[in-house]
């Protein structure tokens, strides 16, 4: 299959060089969506290299004297990773791109059937397990201001899903929490 993207649209061929089917999508046609950009990692390693930097200049020392801190690093690194990885294959397995940009459809089911935003919740996740790792007590301040910055893009991502796939949407978001978990 090729697919040709012009300025007037879309063209899919399939079969034979010389022809076979052709699927043409106008924009006209269609209603196109952009999201931001792929901040949500930048604001990960922003939080992670603050959170080291404070902790080397004004150390605290609290979370690493918390009794099982290993144990609650594993299970929260656990969470995270399960989170992350599920709401990969829900996608791929969609066939929707787990890259910022116009979604195509919308995905949910699979983890996607309990929580909306299982990579945003998993990455928060994953940043409490390293602040448990590290002993890093400023790394669990950081990622406070880091999690609100993650919710504003999660809002704007839910306008950009709003518009693209009105009543299904809504039906989908009235039904499943933002981060938490239907049961």
């Amino acid at each position: 299959m090729t697919i040709v993207a012009t300025a007037g649209g879309c063209r899919a061929t399939a079969g034979a060089p010389n022809g076979g089917l052709t699927t043409q999508v106008k924009p006209a046609e269609t209603s196109v969506v952009r999201s931001r950009p792929a901040w949500p990692p930048l604001v990960a390693v922003v939080t992670i290299l603050l959170g080291r930097l404070f902790d080397a200049l004004v150390p605290i020392g609290l979370v690493a004297q918390i009794p099982e801190r290993a144990s609650l690093t594993l299970l929260f690194a656990f969470v995270a990773a399960t989170l992350a990885i599920s709401a990969v294959v829900a996608f791929r397995r969609a066939d929707v791109s787990v890259v910022h940009g116009t979604p195509r459809r919308l995905v949910t089911d699979g983890v996607l059937a309990h929580t909306r935003h299982p990579m945003y919740l998993g990455t928060i996740l994953g940043l409490i397990a390293l602040a448990l790792s590290f002993g890093s007590d400023w790394l669990l301040v950081f990622l406070v201001p880091a999690a609100l910055v993650v919710h504003r893009i999660v809002l704007g991502e839910e306008r950009v899903l709003q518009a693209a796939f009105g009543d299904e949407y809504r039906r989908y978001a009235a039904r499943v929490p933002r981060y938490g978990w239907r049961f």
